[in-house]
């Protein structure tokens, strides 16, 4: 449980019952006042970040579930799948509400992916290692596309990192190296020289995508 559900019980432990009738739920919304904490907490764990933000200045009660770490737990994994402070000791201050507000200001990826990186690693947010870093691209829609490729144009070994993250299992060689190059926005010519993922491949069947390119 989250540290309001947590103060909550300590604070309050003999809470009433929820009662549809006396909290007036047949005739309208209840009130989160009037909720068991646990599932108050449910309904805010639907909203997303600025919902939250706006959730805190209704009152007291509200801005402390909104402030509930479980929630911002949640809205990092499901912003940044991959973040390498997400698996670090964390001591008693930790907090994902400023992890979520410092990833969210970073001095990003809109016009400078190099800085990007830099403050993350700086702040050890993120690990400075190949597989750290394309984990963190490959897990979130919040990068801009052509600050990404801009940055792994430059680093091959992150770029190689990339091919690896995604399953062409089951599509024809032409198909899968088309579509890697749709998602990154990418030409041919960037990755055609990696040499991690792509050995198997027919040499004609390479050829042939660059020069359609």
């Amino acid at each position: 449980m989250g540290h309001a559900l947590r103060r909550f019980r300590h604070d309050s432990p003999h809470l009433p019952r929820f009662n549809p009738r006396r909290s007036g739920l047949t005739e309208k919304f209840p009130d989160l006042n009037e909720l068991p904490p646990e599932l108050a907490i449910l309904i805010l764990s639907n909203l997303n970040a600025t919902d939250l933000c706006l959730a805190m200045c209704v009152n007291d009660f509200w801005r402390q579930l909104a402030m509930d770490d479980l929630l911002w737990q949640g809205l990092c994994y499901a912003t940044w799948g991959s973040v390498s402070a997400y698996h670090k000791k964390k001591d008693a201050n930790f907090s994902y509400r400023e992890l979520y507000q410092r990833l969210m200001t970073t001095p990003s990826f809109h016009w400078n992916a190099e800085l990007g990186i830099e403050y993350l690693l700086r702040d050890g947010i993120l690990n400075n290692d190949p597989k750290a870093i394309a984990y963190f691209i490959n897990s979130t829609n919040r990068l801009d596309r052509s600050q990404v490729r801009r940055f792994v144009t430059g680093r091959q070994e992150v770029l190689d990192e990339l091919i690896k993250l995604d399953n062409y299992t089951d599509k024809m060689l032409p198909i899968a190296l088309r579509s890697f190059f749709a998602k990154w926005s990418l030409r041919s010519s960037t990755v055609t020289g990696c040499k991690c993922c792509w050995r198997s491949l027919p040499n004609g069947t390479l050829r042939a995508i660059h020069n359609a390119d």
